[in-house]
Order: structure tokens, then C-alpha cells, then sequence
């Protein structure tokens, strides 16, 4: 099927999902690089039983053992990708195609399941097939806008974040403003725990990079990272109280364009203060005691100094900067606000002053060394050893709480390709059958084998 590219071809492969990080990226167009041949024959079934055997027979050499194996102990499908992914053998973790497939599948099962929801429940009760092709065909837009629904499940979509966002916005109008918005971010190439756990699953000698370990088995960084993270807020945020007695809490899970992972966590903390309802001076020596964006004393604390300047020094990249016009022409700034205004003193803000100029509502004390410094608990820095960010966000107008309740529920970029009638009539009529191909959900954004893993074998954001 694949003709042998020439030299310049395979110069960088850019639409690998996984290459080498001394390749350099290539300008060329997939079609340049990817010359398929015309191949005249009938495509496989996508509802065809054995589908995974068919279509990785290198995974499956001898025909057998995929998902519809028969088995003394029945897997269901999410048992059957869990164990395949979570395997001690890791050809199938490291075949990216594979990780794909199965979210692929995943995603259609689901879909399948929400138009067998909407043909069931609707407001007269259970529809025929006929009855809503015939609506299909005619517009109809009550049926529109049940088929929203259809994918409430599928994680990533708009409708499954808006779902999300809705039981944060009850979390906010109930217990109030979070008190901390915290970040977690994952330093996969110098953690040492990822280092060990990839070395013990995988067989290769001590001399192999780790940069190459964490390319050739992302599913493997992803498991430990999340390990590390529940671990971490498990023990240290709720049972350890070391930012006070936490009485409720939101958790996502998100990646980064290069694949990298991290959290965003929402933490409602017993008697903290609240801006507009407590004495300034009560919020601000409250916030000073948890945060800090000072950089430690070498002589006296060396490990902690070289992780905040090793890990909380920001430093502008073409991601972060924005171009503003003003009447004298235009201004590069940062979205983060960095570098930091220089302070003697904390000082509070106005909030909504600082929302419309993308500022802090409160600054921290900051010499001119550190106004690059990334807000940090020490404790919290020292045990996660990669890069935190910290901001306290309790203030009684709910401005910031719900600005910051969007950014932790936004949902990814999804492409709704020719979705009309046709397509909708051919999923309908076939939505009983099992997996289906939905010519009108196109995902764009699960960029990494790691975010596809995270969709098949992690929880989804939680929240108590």
C-alpha cells in the first residue's frame, strides 16, 4: 500500500505521532510525505467481529486472542483495552496506531449508545426508526436538538464539558468561590520515579536515554504520572491538610500540545478568608503563608533553590505571548503577566479591573530577581519536584470563580465534518449494531498517545 519514500521524504516525518527529539520537524505537506498507492479492492467492515486482528496482524501473528476471543472469564471492552494497554508485554502500549484503535472504538460504542438513547427517550416516548429518519429528513428541530445529546459521553466533546462545567457551577453556587487554583505540570525527562517505573516495565539497558523511553512508551509517563499526582493529593492536599483542611475539590486532567500532562485542581478550604468579606490584611497574611514566589538562599536551603530556578522561572515563548494595539502602535505582553511588578509590600487589586486586564488580584512581596518567579508552596515544590503554579482565587463577587471555572472545563477543538442528513439518517438506521463510523465527529485535538490512554484507561475529572 505504501510506496518507499525518497531521502527528502522521510527527512522528518511530521505527522508521526511519535518521533525522535533530535528530529528536526518538516515543512512539507502529509501527502508529500505519505505517497499511498490506489488499492482496488473492498474495504473491511468496520463492524467486522474480529476487526483488531484483522487490521494489526503483526500484534495478532497467529489470527487469535483479540476482543472477541472466547475467554473462561468474560472481559468487557473497557476491561479488554485496560488489559491490553496495562500488559507486562508492551508491543501493544507502543503501537500508537493501536492505542488510536481502540480509542476509536471506544468513541463509537458511545456514540452508538447515545442515538440508541435519543431513538428511546424523547418527549412522546419511544420513537421508530422510520418516524426519525422521517424527522431527519425534514429538519426537524426538536430532533437537532436531541441529537446533542449523543455525545454527552464522549469525553473531550463541547456537549460532555458542558455537562461538566454544570456540576462545577452547582459546586460554585453552593459551597461559593474556590479558595486555591493550583496547576501541576509533569517534568517526564528528569523524574526520577518515571525514570525507574519505565526502566522496570520495559527491557532496556541503564545506558538508554529516558528521552527515548518516554517517546517510545508514553502510556507507561502517563500511568506514573497520574500515579504520582493521586498520591500526592491523596495524602499530602486532603489527608495531610497542609494547606488547610480541604472540604471539597475539582480535579482535571489536560495536555499540553507536545503531549505533556498536567492538572488543574480547585481546592475549597475550611475558614480560609474571602476578598470583599474578610479584612485585607487577614487575606493577604493568609496568602503569604502558603504562597511564595521568593528564590530560596542557596547556602541554606540548595535543593529547594535549585528547583524554583530550574522549574519556576518563566520564561516567554511565542505560546504565551500576545500583541496588543494601542494608539502609539503595537505592544508584545505576556498573558501570564510576566515579568511581575516589583513590591515591598502584598497588595490586593480590584477584581474585576484585573480580569479585564488579564492582572492578579493580589501581589505577592517580589524583588526584581524574582519577577519571573512562578507563585509556588515550598512543601508542595520540594515533593512534586516539576512545576507548580499556585493562585488564590476566594472572592465574594464569583468574577474570577466562574472565569476560572471555563478555563478548567474547556473542552477540546472537534471538526463536524458534512454532518447532513444522509449521514445522520446512515447512523441511525445502523445505531443497534454496534460500532459505527459517524461521519459527523472528526476529534482534532487528542494530539498524543498519552491523552488517547488517559481517555481509555483514567477516571474522568473528579469532583466531591
Amino acid at each position: 500500500m505504501l510506496e518507499k519514500a525518497s531521502t527528502d521524504d522521510v527527512a522528518a516525518l511530521q505527522a508521526y505521532t511519535i518521533r525522535s527529539l533530535d528530529q528536526q520537524g518538516s515543512t512539507k505537506l502529509d501527502v508529500e510525505q505519505y505517497k499511498m498507492q490506489n488499492v482496488k479492492d473492498s474495504p473491511i467492515e468496520s463492524r467486522q467481529r474480529h476487526l483488531d486482528v484483522m487490521c494489526f496482524p503483526t500484534l495478532f501473528p497467529s489470527g487469535q486472542f483479540g476482543e472477541f476471543h472466547p475467554r473462561d472469564i468474560h472481559l468487557s471492552a473497557s476491561e479488554y483495552a485496560k488489559s491490553r494497554l496495562l500488559n507486562k508485554d508492551s508491543r501493544f502500549r507502543k503501537d500508537p496506531q493501536y492505542v488510536f484503535f481502540l480509542l476509536w472504538q471506544q468513541e463509537m460504542r458511545q456514540i452508538s449508545a447515545g442515538i440508541y438513547n435519543v431513538l428511546k427517550t424523547t418527549s412522546k416516548g419511544k420513537v421508530p426508526v422510520r418516524e426519525f429518519l422521517s424527522r431527519v429528513s425534514n429538519s426537524d428541530e426538536s430532533v437537532e436538538a436531541n441529537l446533542s445529546t449523543i455525545f454527552q459521553s464522549v469525553r473531550g466533546t463541547k456537549q460532555y464539558w458542558f455537562h461538566k462545567s454544570s456540576e462545577l457551577k452547582c459546586m460554585l453556587r453552593e459551597y461559593g468561590s474556590p479558595t486555591l487554583f493550583i496547576t501541576f505540570s509533569c517534568a517526564e525527562y528528569n523524574s526520577t520515579h518515571i525514570d525507574r517505573y519505565l526502566r522496570k516495565v520495559n527491557d532496556h539497558p541503564p545506558s538508554y536515554p529516558i528521552s527515548k523511553l518516554c517517546i517510545e512508551d508514553p502510556v507507561s509517563v502517563s500511568r506514573k504520572f497520574s500515579a504520582n499526582f493521586h498520591h500526592l493529593f491523596y495524602t499530602v492536599l486532603l489527608k495531610g491538610s497542609v494547606l488547610g483542611v480541604v472540604l471539597h475539590f475539582f480535579w482535571k486532567k489536560e495536555y499540553q500540545a507536545r503531549g505533556a500532562p498536567h492538572y488543574h485542581v480547585l481546592l475549597w478550604i475550611q475558614d480560609a478568608p474571602v476578598i470583599g468579606k474578610s479584612d485585607p490584611k487577614d487575606v493577604l497574611a493568609w496568602i503569604q503563608e502558603r504562597i511564595t514566589c521568593k528564590i530560596p538562599d542557596a547556602a541554606l536551603n540548595p535543593e529547594l533553590h535549585a528547583l524554583v530556578t530550574k522549574y519556576q522561572m518563566h520564561k516567554c515563548t511565542n505560546h504565551c505571548k500576545r500583541r496588543q494595539k494601542l494608539k502609539s502602535g503595537f505592544i508584545t505582553k505576556c498573558r501570564f503577566s510576566f515579568p511581575r511588578d516589583v513590591t515591598e509590600h502584598a497588595v490586593l487589586n480590584p477584581v474585576e479591573e484585573c480580569l479585564k486586564s488579564r492582572k492578579k488580584i493580589y501581589l505577592l512581596p517580589r524583588a526584581a530577581q524574582e519577577c519571573r518567579v512562578n507563585d509556588y508552596n515550598p512543601l508542595l515544590l520540594l515533593l512534586w519536584q516539576a512545576n507548580m503554579d499556585i493562585q488564590f482565587t476566594a472572592e465574594s463577587s464569583l468574577t474570577l470563580a466562574h472565569y476560572v471555572t471555563g478555563y478548567v472545563t474547556k473542552q477540546r477543538k472537534v471538526t463536524c465534518r458534512k454532518c447532513g442528513k444522509r449521514s445522520i439518517q446512515t447512523a441511525v438506521s445502523t445505531a443497534s449494531c454496534g460500532p459505527l463510523v459517524f461521519g459527523a465527529y472528526v476529534p482534532e485535538s487528542v494530539a498524543s498517545t498519552k491523552q488517547a490512554t488517559c481517555y481509555l484507561v483514567t477516571t474522568s475529572p473528579r469532583n466531591q
